[in-house]
């Protein structure tokens, strides 16, 4: 499996959440009952606001390149022309929005300034 692969690849419960950043893994820790309650309703509230196209996810694979991969906490793309079934990733390029909430964690990966 190749390194994007691997970034991209469903995690199963409690193991971590994984990123390809220039060409490193980044392993982050999940997330606590704080994050994962401010995420789920910027999701709420996000789906709630989207007019077509656009679709809104959670925690999904995004992929900017081979070397570049994140999984925002919410990304709101645009699923035309993409295989919805079958994606592993949102395309970059499809993208309109991703959120990614700001806790401790997140600011010891790197995610926040």
């Amino acid at each position: 499996m190749s390194a994007s692969g691997l970034a991209c690849v469903g995690e199963s419960k409690g193991s971590p959440l994984r990123d390809l950043v220039d060409g490193r893994i980044v392993v982050r820790g999940r997330g606590k009952v704080w994050h994962n309650s401010v995420r789920d309703g910027l999701r709420g509230d996000l789906d709630a606001a989207a007019t077509e196209p656009y679709k809104v996810v959670g925690v999904q694979c995004v992929r900017g390149d081979e070397q570049n991969t994140a999984t925002p906490d919410v990304t709101v793309f645009d699923p035309r022309e993409l295989d919805f079934f079958e994606a592993a990733w949102v395309p970059v390029g499809k993208v309109a929005l991703v959120v990614e909430v700001v806790s401790p964690v997140s600011r010891h990966t790197g995610y926040a300034p």
